[in-house]
């Protein structure tokens, strides 16, 4: 289940691990099972180990979709700045931004 990867992720024994591979399925594992400002906070907290991770700036846009998706916007942009080729970033600036006549 969702919650028992949750508790797989917050194991002792994977903490070690900081990786944006890592953080960004865990964030998006407590946005499932909790709430948007909780996944938020848990993104910020790997963004401040992992600043320039294209993966996680287009997780916390994800998140912020959900939420607060006038903020999404720059969180996907960053991840892009980041990772030009980012597909997932692309995409959803192309859903959000409003087409140009």
């Amino acid at each position: 289940t969702a919650t028992d990867a949750l508790t797989a992720y917050d194991a002792p024994t994977t903490i070690v691990a900081t990786g944006s591979h890592w953080l960004a399925p865990r964030a998006s594992l407590i946005l499932e099972l909790k709430t948007a400002d909780e996944a938020l906070a848990a993104i910020d907290d790997a963004l401040s180990k992992n600043p320039d991770s294209s993966l996680l700036h287009q997780t916390r846009g994800a998140i912020l979709e959900s939420a607060h998706p006038d903020q999404a916007i720059p969180a996907y942009e960053r991840a892009l700045q980041l990772d030009p080729d980012n597909k997932q970033a692309q995409s959803a600036l192309a859903r959000l931004r409003p087409p140009k006549p």
